[in-house]
């Protein structure tokens, strides 16, 4: 066992010393650094594929104003309204803590003092136009008011939801309830070549 043990750490201090070899030439590494500077193009990951897309900033912002625009969806506000849902959130946790239902650490831990507005941004879907992509509208809302308490809520009920007849935990799980397979292996494999096969395909396509 000692002696697997010096082993294992010779090799780490061989790996560690090794210079990291670099995969791109001296050409592409300035290329990249003109791009990161450039303040005139958005780069953003496409909505599905997995590529990156480079748009112009002024192309960006348009398409940002044209998804902002549906009164159907969104509302321009005359204020901030953060710290009356501070208030009601507040609320909330003293309630929850006085009926004891929150415990203390609980309590604790979803009070956000300074919490972050949620902010818009938009994914290029070039699967549906290369040249002029229609954007998927994304609202981020990672460290504001409501993140810890969404993610307290999702917590509670995993175990109800995971019990659910209507629960699929993902695709493949979703086609085996469907076809009622308990571990056919020659099945699961047919089914896994076909998703590699058309992920393949767009890859290709893309």
């Amino acid at each position: 066992m000692k002696l697997f043990e010096l082993s294992v750490l010779t090799d780490i201090e061989q790996f560690s010393s090794k210079n990291s070899t670099q995969n791109l030439t001296r050409h592409e590494k300035e290329a990249l650094c003109q791009l990161a500077e450039n303040r005139e193009i958005v780069i953003k990951p496409a909505d599905k594929g997995g590529g990156l897309v480079i748009l112009s900033k002024e192309q960006y912002k348009k398409e940002a104003l044209r998804i902002l625009s549906d009164r159907t969806t969104y509302e321009p506000l005359s204020r901030d309204p953060t710290q009356d849902f501070v208030k009601l959130l507040d609320d909330l946790l003293n309630f929850g803590k006085s009926e004891e239902i929150l415990n203390e650490s609980e309590y604790s831990y979803l009070r956000i003092s300074h919490p972050r507005i949620p902010f818009f941004y938009w994914l290029p879907k070039i699967h549906k136009d290369v040249s002029n992509p229609p954007g998927r509208p994304i609202i981020s809302g990672v460290d504001s008011l409501t993140s810890l308490l969404s993610q307290y809520i999702d917590k509670q009920l995993q175990p109800y939801v995971l019990q659910s007849l209507s629960h699929f935990r993902d695709s493949i799980n979703t086609w085996v309830k469907k076809h009622d397979v308990r571990h056919h292996n020659q099945v699961f494999i047919q089914y896994m070549f076909e998703i590699l096969s058309k992920s393949c395909f767009s890859i290709f396509y893309m």
